[in-house]
Order: C-alpha cells, then sequence, then structure tokens
C-alpha cells in the first residue's frame, strides 16, 4: 500500500486520516486506536479517533521544511494489531500547491507524468519543488524527473531506517524498490536520449550503491 504525503504550514491544525480497510479481515472494524507517533518528534499529535475502518489525528505545529513520518497503530475488534504510517511535509508557504493537467500542458504536467506524481490525494512533491527542480536543471524535464525520483528513492531508504513496525517496513520498503525501478528506467531513457554509455554507466553505479537489501 502507498503511505499518503500531506502538507500543512507549521501554524496549521489538521486531521491527519489512516484509512486500515485495505489491512482488515472482512467485517473487521478499529475498536482502539492505541497510539499516533510523528517521527521526528517536533510535531504535535492531538488525540485521535475512529470510525469503522478509519481513525484520525490533528496534527499541529511542526518545524518549517521539515518532513515527518506519522505511525498510528489500532487494535481491531477480530483482535489484530495493525500500524499503517504517512508522510507529512510541513512548510510555511503561502497556497501550498499542487497541480496536473492530464493533458499534459506544462513541464510540471509532463514531470508529474513520468514519475506517476498523478494523484491529487497522494502528491509526492509540490510544484514550487518541481518547479525549482525544472529551474536548476534548465527546463529539461527528463533531467528533472530524474533528480526528483533521486529524491524519492533516498527519502524512502532514510525513513526505513527510523521505522520498528514490520508491516509498515515492509510498505516502506516496497515504495522503496518502486521507485528504484522507476529510477533505473528513467536513468536507461536519458541514456538513450543521449546515445552514450555513460549516463547509463554512471546510472548503474548511482543504484548499486543504494545497497537496497537494507531497506527491503
Amino acid at each position: 500500500m502507498a503511505l499518503i504525503r500531506r502538507t500543512k504550514q507549521p501554524a496549521e491544525s489538521r486531521l491527519f486520516d489512516f484509512d486500515f480497510s485495505g489491512k482488515m479481515r472482512p467485517g473487521d472494524t478499529i475498536a482502539t486506536v492505541e497510539s499516533v507517533v510523528a517521527t521526528p518528534d517536533s510535531l504535535d499529535v492531538g488525540t485521535a479517533t475512529f470510525s469503522g475502518a478509519v481513525a484520525q489525528a490533528p496534527l499541529s505545529d511542526g518545524v518549517d521544511q521539515t518532513e515527518y513520518i506519522v505511525q498510528c497503530l489500532v487494535t481491531t475488534t477480530q483482535g489484530d494489531t495493525l500500524e499503517i504510517a504517512g508522510l507529512l511535509w510541513v512548510a510555511n508557504e503561502v497556497g501550498i500547491v499542487w497541480t496536473y493537467n492530464p493533458k499534459l500542458l506544462t513541464p510540471i504536467d509532463l514531470v508529474r507524468f513520468k514519475i506517476g506524481d498523478t494523484v491529487e490525494g497522494a502528491p509526492l512533491f509540490l510544484d514550487a519543488e518541481i518547479t525549482a527542480t525544472l529551474s536548476a536543471n534548465a527546463s529539461d524535464v527528463l533531467k528533472t524527473s530524474i533528480e526528483l525520483m533521486r529524491s524519492l528513492v533516498r527519502r524512502f531508504a532514510r525513513f526505513s531506517g527510523t521505522l520498528k513496525a514490520d508491516d509498515v517496513s515492509k510498505d516502506v520498503g516496497k515504495l522503496y524498490q518502486q521507485y528504484r525501478e522507476q529510477l533505473e528506467e528513467l536513468l536507461l531513457e536519458q541514456r538513450a536520449t543521449v546515445g552514450s554509455t555513460r549516463g547509463g554507466q554512471l546510472g548503474s553505479q548511482y543504484l548499486k550503491s543504494l545497497k537496497p537489501k537494507q531497506y527491503c
């Protein structure tokens, strides 16, 4: 299952949903929310509530330009103990924006299409992040996509070392592997585009240095 990434500003307090329906057996519901924990711990987590298969917790404060992983642990009416996690990006920005047009009218649309960031409810990058990366790469969509995918690989490699629950660790490991494979495909595309082996060789060296067994 994918880890949902949401955003908020430091002054905001927002409800964070944890939907366990994909992990539950038929007819099961949440009986108790055992804990909701944020890493790092500079995010304020309020009292959690639940209904059916969905738990909610209000999240407030947080440090500007910090990404948090928020884990929710519940017990169910059928006696299972389940845990899932989500990502929260805290940034003091006016107008946090995510846009995507499936007609691929803009460079941002093209980048989102290449990296698979096309679901509004689960954004991987904000428009501002993509715009800045495009600017740093002379508006080259492929180079920008590779740079952002590298960022995702590093992000999930880093998070994998902070998680304790086996099922959450496996979720992160699957995403790490998925993004690693997408990065490899983009590097191969770059190699074909430039008509040189050097880009592909450097990409292969980069991927090998990530030691995927450490994260899966």
